[in-house]
This record gives structure tokens, C-alpha cells and sequence, in this order.
């Protein structure tokens, strides 16, 4: 399973989708036209949900029906920007599967104020600090999926959309299917919209 984590505003959402173009299954439909954003496994996020309960209760996060859940997806890839907000989760995850391979999008803080600053329910001082503290996660995420030996890549926006090289090999690699080149790079220009990079993201 592909995981794509991000710190926000970063191109996710659109990766994601392009997974699904590829013909992965990346267990969601749901896409919120207001935010562009979207894309979020439901059922991923709600076994982040569980593991941040048990956080917040100061119960152990090693839970044998958590991680039976885990183990339950079947989908390709999964979306949920929680593994940022939580960088301990993926460990957990780790813990249950070891097919797991992580694709981490990173963006500066002042970058993420940015694009809040243009859908007016993200501009608030709330979502400023949120974007300072999830980019500080970001180092104990990295952190975390070296001490464990996970796989992952970590890829800048908006840089990354001009390196589908990498992507493409990237997802090749990690999915551990052939996919058509060609093909690929073809849904990867049309889903490319750089006039979207300062406004909404994408």
C-alpha cells in the first residue's frame, strides 16, 4: 500500500487522483470543489481517528483491533494528511503491515499560509499555526520512518510536478506493477494546472 501524506496545500490531492487515473485503487471518490482538495480514504482516516482517541486517553496505541483494521485494506493507496498531524501513527501502521511505502509531499509553512489565505475558511490564525506545527512534524515523521526502515520518498511542491520521472518511477516502484509510460505521463500533463499553485493548490 502507497500511503501519501502531506504537510497541506501540497499537491496531494492531485497525486492522488492521478493514482486513480493510473487505475489504483485509492479507496475514495470524495473530492470538495470549494477547497480543490480532497481524495482522503475514509476508512483510513477512521483507524487514525481510533489511534488518536486512544492518544488523547493516554491508552496504547498498540491495539490488536487497530491493527487488524489495517491489515484489512485492500486498497492501492491511501490519502490521509493525519500521519502528519500524528507522525507516531505510521509507526503503528508499520507495526501491522510491512508492505507500506510512504510518499511524503513537503511544503514550507509560509507557503501553506499562502494558498489558506485564499479560501477564506482556512484563513484564520488557527490554520496559520497548524501549518507551522505540521511542517515541525514533518522532521519527527522522517524520523520516524527512517529508525523503522520504511520505505518512502519525499518529494517538494510545486517542484515535484515538474519531475513525473521520478513520480512515475516512484509509483512503479512502490506499487510493484508495470504501468504504461506513456500512458502515464499523458494523465500526468492533463491533471498538471500550475495556475492553480497560488490560489487554491491543487
Amino acid at each position: 500500500m502507497i500511503i501519501i501524506t502531506t504537510v497541506g496545500r501540497a499537491g496531494s490531492s492531485m497525486l492522488a487522483r492521478y493514482c486513480q487515473e493510473l487505475g489504483l485503487d485509492i479507496g475514495s471518490t470524495n473530492y470538495v470543489p470549494y477547497y480543490k482538495a480532497g481524495y482522503e480514504c475514509q476508512q483510513v482516516a477512521q483507524i487514525n481517528n481510533m489511534l488518536r482517541r486512544k492518544d488523547l486517553m493516554g491508552e496504547s496505541l498498540k491495539d490488536k483491533d487497530v491493527r487488524k483494521r489495517i491489515k484489512g485494506l485492500s486498497n492501492d493507496v491511501a490519502k490521509d494528511p493525519q500521519f502528519l498531524v500524528h507522525p507516531v501513527f505510521i509507526e503503528q501502521w508499520w507495526f501491522a503491515r510491512k508492505d507500506i511505502k510512504v510518499i511524503y509531499l513537503w511544503r514550507t509553512a509560509k507557503d501553506i499560509v499562502s494558498s489558506q489565505r485564499q479560501v477564506p475558511k482556512m484563513n484564520s490564525p488557527v490554520f496559520r499555526n497548524h501549518a507551522d506545527l505540521i511542517v515541525k512534524h514533518g522532521k519527527e515523521f522522517v524520523d520516524i520512518m527512517k529508525k523503522n526502515k520504511i520505505p518512502h520518498k519525499v518529494f517538494r511542491f510545486p517542484n515535484f510536478l515538474d519531475k513525473f520521472d521520478d513520480i512515475y518511477n516512484t509509483i512503479v516502484k512502490f506499487h510493484g506493477k508495470k504501468i504504461d509510460k506513456k500512458k502515464a505521463k499523458a494523465i500526468w500533463e492533463k491533471l498538471i494546472n500550475k495556475t492553480l499553485i497560488h490560489n487554491h493548490g491543487i
